[in-house]
């Protein structure tokens, strides 16, 4: 069983935030696969399918692996059928890259996740959502998309979620994945 969850913040003023930008990408792939979020347990919305599921968090960013790490107890995810979808300050907006594993590289929710689950040997997709020469990081991740960025961000959602239904239906392995994408 696969796993994918995107990182964001529930409510409302956070919705169209740079740190949400994972629940975007969630969005798009349940509309791809004409599902929606069906299941509200462990603090998270989650929709389960045969062989995979698809979830949101409804703590916020830096809380996010507690709802990760009882979904993964309780369907007995192996750790490495889990594509955690994530925004990323050192890239620049519209920059998606999958990693296999490693540190939460100053990103919280997945250094929570790393807390939670004991391991950073799960998968991420990490997407771009940096613009400028950050000062303030809590602000700026917290701070809507200019318009001039929207064009941008749809391409780079367009792209994570065709990454993520890759991940989920197709038989490559994720260094085939890495090697297709990541370019």
């Amino acid at each position: 069983m696969k796993l994918i969850v995107g990182l964001g913040n529930p409510g409302f003023e956070y919705e169209h935030t740079r740190h949400n930008i994972g629940f975007k990408i969630i969005d798009k792939l349940l509309d791809v696969l004409n599902l929606e979020l069906n299941k509200s347990q462990f603090n998270g919305l989650y929709v389960k399918h045969d062989d995979f599921i698809i979830a949101k968090p409804l703590t916020y960013m830096n809380l996010s692996g507690n709802f990760i790490r009882q979904l993964v107890n309780f369907y007995k995810i192996q750790i490495d059928d889990i594509l955690v979808i994530h925004d990323e300050l050192a890239f620049n907006l519209g920059v998606v890259r999958l990693k296999q594993n490693g540190s939460a590289n100053g990103q919280k929710g997945v250094a929570n996740i790393i807390s939670q689950l004991g391991t950073q040997n799960f998968k991420r997709l990490r997407v771009g959502i940096k613009n400028e020469d950050l000062k303030n990081i809590a602000s700026f991740v917290l701070s809507k998309f200019a318009p001039n960025e929207l064009i941008l961000l749809e391409s780079a959602i367009a792209s994570a979620s065709v990454i993520a239904y890759d991940f989920l239906k197709s038989n490559k392995s994720f260094s085939k994945l890495m090697n297709e994408y990541n370019q």
